[in-house]
């Protein structure tokens, strides 16, 4: 059979259509098959992405916590070595807006550069706490001072005296480089207790064998601390209550010199 050059020419544009359709299209088998390996790919990788995003945000938290700590020195280099104090459960007299000026926060805040977002741990939404915040700040504090401060209101403030207003120095710090100054805690003003630091999204008064779980720690089973000595550290939660009263020292009476 004779053909012209245009019988020729359309021939070899079927074949090339043909053939082009045959090369870029799937099958329903080889789609599924491509589908279900991006799957796979996903469930791999979506874990390590969360680890990375959760080490980014520990990051920031752990800058948070040096600039904290650094500005709880300078604060006592400015108050004759007395580091400041925190408002504790006194009455609800915490909560009253006339006594803001006691709060360890309202106090550093200054030597932050006034940067309230440094009191807040980026890989925290709303503290467990729902402790009342300092007014006008508009976030909610997730950090606690360690037991180098006094606390307590004076008596004219609705308060008493018996600790007021004993904050540490400097100078009665034994050992800053294992001493709590602000660390993750379920507390707003008080890192004293291992349990508020290690469980930090839960045990803020009581902490029942209950509430002594991996999901309530705040990072990936631990906290960061940041210590007298400026350094932060990230422990595990089994960690700080072992270490606690040894190597991690968060209360007053861990003090002696």
């Amino acid at each position: 059979l004779n053909t012209g050059p245009a019988d020729q020419w359309a021939l070899e544009r079927n074949w090339y259509v043909n053939y082009v359709k045959r090369a870029v299209c799937f099958t329903l088998i080889e789609l599924l098959v491509v589908i279900a390996i991006i799957a796979i790919l996903a469930a791999m990788l979506l874990p390590a992405l969360q680890q990375a995003r959760g080490k980014a945000l520990q990051s920031g938290c752990q800058g948070n916590l040096k600039q904290l700590s650094l500005g709880i020195t300078m604060y006592a280099d400015d108050h004759d070595e007395h580091y400041p104090k925190w408002m504790g459960w006194n009455g609800g007299t915490v909560n009253q807006t006339a006594n803001q000026q006691y709060r360890w926060s309202i106090n550093v805040a200054p030597y932050v550069g006034d940067a309230k977002e440094t009191f807040k741990c980026p890989g925290r939404g709303s503290s467990s706490s729902k402790w009342t915040m300092p007014t006008g700040w508009g976030i909610q504090i997730n950090y606690g001072l360690g037991g180098i401060g006094g606390y307590n209101p004076p008596a004219g403030a609705g308060g008493n005296t018996n600790d007021w207003p004993n904050s540490l120095t400097q100078a009665k710090i034994k050992s800053p480089d294992k001493f709590v100054a602000v660390a993750d805690s379920s507390h707003a003003e008080d890192a004293q207790s291992q349990y508020r630091i290690a469980y930090a999204l839960k045990c803020r008064t009581g902490c029942t064998a209950a509430d002594r779980l991996v999901t309530n720690a705040v990072h990936s089973g631990g906290s960061d601390i940041g210590f007298v000595d400026g350094h932060v550290e990230y422990l595990k939660s089994k960690v700080i209550i072992a270490s606690w009263g040894r190597t991690v020292l968060g209360h007053r009476n861990h003090h002696s010199r």
